[in-house]
């Protein structure tokens, strides 16, 4: 049997009936906050992936992201934290380029 990693908190009202779902681990808790936490701040453009990692990407969406995360949102906060954490390397590999990588 699996440990228990989340808690599912159901509320019914006369009105509507409400789901959600919370990690019970902080460091889970907190990953899914930073990642699977939705946004649609950004224009819409195809990119085209492995399908493994399609794959892999819808299953982390639909099971741990709260409403709203998509895979593309998923991506965005990924690849934002990948250039906050690596963009003095980033800058000096691109150094010699003809535009700034960082505007």
């Amino acid at each position: 049997m699996k440990n228990v990693t989340h808690k599912l908190t159901i509320k019914v009202t006369p009105d509507s009936v409400e789901a959600e779902m919370q990690a019970t681990d902080p460091e889970q808790a907190a990953y899914i906050e930073k990642y699977l936490s939705g946004s649609n701040d950004f224009a819409t453009r195809r990119t085209y992936i492995q399908p493994q990692l399609h794959d892999t990407l819808t299953k982390m969406v639909k099971v741990l992201a709260p409403h709203g995360a998509t895979i593309g949102s998923y991506l965005s906060a990924i690849v934002l934290d990948h250039f906050a954490k690596n963009a003095d390397l980033m800058k000096r590999i691109f150094e010699d380029s003809r535009e700034d990588l960082f505007t």
